[in-house]
């Protein structure tokens, strides 16, 4: 049965998502509850000890998604394009843009419903419009979306993404793609999608 009171009642009551470190320590994605603009990430040790909070600028919704990164980031998607970037080391805040990608849509509405790293440390975004990846560009991020295949692309067959898994046999040559409404695709021979 389900447990009828919050795991986290003393975290803000807008919590969207959370992620696991390999140590056990579980962080918190929250939102503000009455404030559209500040958001929370709070880690819960593994092995108790107090809470850690930190508070960010960057507007977080309902499918906001949280990414456990092993190279020492966690990374979080917002709203009208944005990706966030927390370094566990320094415990400071960078975001990044790719609103570029969507200039014939309005940036504006650009949801991120997935994100995953694969084997070779690129990143998969899967949004209401189409597939992104970002590869690391030095401290950067360089943005790259795949059309759908239906309107003459090399990317998915249908534009919403809303699941994203590496293949658990192939973590750095094979991603799964769920689609909203489009069916189940792959990435193979170097990002190109294949579909099911």
């Amino acid at each position: 049965s389900f447990a009828t009171s919050s795991a986290f009642p003393d975290a803000p009551n807008r919590q969207m998502d959370l992620a696991f470190s390999p140590e056990g320590d579980t962080w918190l994605l929250c939102g503000i509850k009455g404030d559209n603009e500040v958001s929370q990430l709070r880690c819960y040790p593994a092995h108790g000890g107090p809470v850690q909070s930190f508070s960010f600028k960057h507007h977080v919704y309902p499918h906001s998604r949280l990414l456990y990164d092993p190279t020492g980031y966690i990374w979080i998607t917002g709203n009208g394009g944005q990706l966030l970037r927390f370094n566990l080391s320094t415990r400071l805040f960078k975001s990044f843009d790719y609103t570029r990608l969507f200039e014939h849509r309005n940036p504006a509405a650009v949801r991120a419903f997935a994100i995953t790293r694969d084997a070779n440390g690129i990143l998969w975004i899967g949004t209401q419009y189409r597939l992104v990846r970002a590869e690391k560009n030095g401290d950067d991020l360089t943005f790259t979306a795949y059309e759908p295949r239906g309107d003459g692309g090399n990317g998915p067959g249908f534009d919403f993404i809303n699941c994203l898994l590496p293949d658990p046999e192939a973590p750095g040559q094979v991603l799964w793609i769920g689609t909203k409404g489009g069916g189940l695709d792959r990435t193979h021979q170097g990002g190109l999608v294949a579909g099911m």
